[in-house]
């Protein structure tokens, strides 16, 4: 699924969410971006990810983002107090998020790697079933299933 519009709307969005005076925002990595389809009934996954590609999906995104970061009305946040520094700059808080924990590729050490990266919120699942969990409108179960066997 590749439809990304272009820098140039990300561009007019922040200017928009500066000029809206919004003192910050997330811009998320999409971690199972790569392994979506578009299908009659919805987004759905197709194939996982093998070994070591969504960590290497990871760091491209973020070097993609970083740079994108760069060229936008906003300042890279990582604290609270980034809040109070952007506003006085007159620019967003830009604070970075991944939907989906595919990354980790079932290595919580990562999590260290992806914080010192500056990303600050982490949504566990996004639409593709991972080592962390699943969704619950799907048939399958990765994370449930396990935990249950333990029982």
């Amino acid at each position: 699924m590749k439809e990304y519009a272009g820098d140039a709307g990300v561009v007019k969005t922040v200017t928009e969410m500066n000029t809206g005076r919004l003192s910050g925002a997330f811009l998320s990595l999409v971690a199972d971006m790569p392994l979506l389809e578009r299908t009659p009934t919805g987004i759905k996954p197709g194939k996982p990810y093998a070994s070591g590609e969504a960590w290497k999906e990871y760091q491209r995104q973020i070097t993609v983002l970083k740079e994108l970061l760069k060229t936008l009305p906003a300042t890279f946040a990582t604290k609270a107090s980034d809040l109070d520094h952007a506003l006085k700059n007159k620019k967003i808080a830009a604070y970075i998020a991944c939907e989906g924990g595919d990354f980790l590729d079932g290595n919580a050490s990562l999590l260290d790697q992806m914080y010192a990266d500056g990303v600050r919120s982490l949504q566990v699942v996004h639409y593709a079933p991972n080592a962390l969990g699943d969704l619950q409108t799907e048939n399958h179960s990765t994370m449930v299933s396990h935990l249950q066997a333990k029982k």
